[in-house]
C-alpha cells in the first residue's frame, strides 16, 4: 500500500507540472535608445563640436606654421647660414611637436567614435 502511495505522490510530483508557457519576451534596442534619447543628443552634438574645434585648430596652428615656412625660405638668401640654421631647426621642432599633437589628437577623437 505504501508503495501506491509513493508511486502517486512521485508521480504528481514529477509528471504533473502545470506550466505556462504564453510567457511574453521583451528585449530592449539600446543602440536605438541611444541614438533617438534627447540626453545621448545633447551629448553627441556636444561631441561633434569639440571634435570641429579641435580640428579648426589644428588647421589654425597648421596655416601659422605654413606662413613660418614661407617666411624662412623668404628669408633665406637674407640670412647668413648660421641664422637660417638656428631658425629652420626651431621650425623644424616646432613642426615636429605639431605634427605628434595632430598625431595624438586624431588618436584620441577615433576612439571617441
Amino acid at each position: 500500500m505504501s508503495k501506491k502511495i509513493l508511486f502517486f505522490l512521485c508521480f504528481f510530483l514529477f509528471f504533473i507540472n502545470k506550466t505556462n508557457a504564453n510567457t511574453n519576451i521583451f528585449y530592449i534596442d539600446f543602440e536605438y535608445l541611444i541614438n533617438n534619447s534627447e540626453y545621448s543628443k545633447i551629448v553627441f552634438q556636444k561631441l561633434d563640436n569639440q571634435i570641429n574645434e579641435s580640428y579648426a585648430n589644428l588647421d589654425k596652428e597648421e596655416k601659422k606654421l605654413r606662413e613660418e615656412d614661407e617666411n624662412l625660405t623668404k628669408k633665406k638668401n637674407i640670412l647668413s647660414s648660421e641664422d637660417f640654421q638656428i631658425e629652420f631647426k626651431t621650425l623644424s621642432t616646432k613642426i615636429n611637436r605639431f605634427n605628434q599633437k595632430k598625431q595624438k589628437i586624431s588618436s584620441d577623437l577615433s576612439s571617441l567614435k
